[in-house]
């Protein structure tokens, strides 16, 4: 074991690491499969005042969420992906909607 050089003690690895007492489920988790959480999470977009007026291509595998298409701005790529990471069953979302504003606006060269 090498000794702490700020208190000279020994080093112990932390019996429980600090992240995961807010991961304990304390109530079972329903499970849901992907068209469950797809219809759930087509819904939320259909409600959510920053997203119900984009087409939104929602593809789900094992939990998985894949967000496509285009919206008008950089809030409702953000409100969509909180959507998806807010329904239940979903484990991971990949966020490939577009914003064709931002693509348009031209690039400052350095220097």
């Amino acid at each position: 074991m090498s000794a702490n050089p700020t208190s000279g003690d020994a080093w112990q690895y932390p019996s429980e690491r600090y992240y995961y007492a807010w991961y304990e489920v304390e109530t079972p988790v329903e499970v849901m499969d992907d068209e469950e959480i797809k219809g759930v999470l087509q819904e939320r977009l259909r409600l959510d005042p920053y997203t119900r007026d984009y087409t939104i291509e929602i593809m789900l595998t094992s939990g998985i969420v894949t967000l496509r298409g285009e919206v008008g701005s950089l809030l409702a790529k953000r409100a969509a992906g909180d959507d998806a990471w807010d329904t239940p069953g979903v484990l991971d979302v990949n966020n490939e909607l577009r914003v064709p504003r931002m693509q348009s606006v031209p690039q400052q060269r350095a220097g």
